[in-house]
């Protein structure tokens, strides 16, 4: 995991694609990259998925990016 997958999840065009980048990955990895990432990025990257695959990754994050991305999101986007 790494900047290629990065690249192709901000890239992607739709909820659908990203679940197809990222389905065979652990939410800890996908965890530790969004960790890696701007908390902008994070966000981006989290509202995009569809929920049952965000909210794994997200409970996964440090809690001070926690925090922010869901200052980013609003608590409406984060809760869902």
């Amino acid at each position: 995991i790494g900047p290629d997958l990065r690249r192709l999840l901000l890239e992607a065009a739709d909820p659908e694609q990203a679940r197809e980048l990222i389905e065979e990955f652990h939410p800890e990895d996908l965890a530790d990259l969004l960790d890696e990432l701007e908390e902008e990025e994070a966000a981006a990257i989290l509202k995009l998925l569809p929920d049952d695959l965000a909210a794994p990754i997200f409970e996964r994050l440090e809690r001070p990016a926690q925090s922010v991305i869901v200052e980013i999101l609003g608590p409406t986007d984060a809760a869902t």
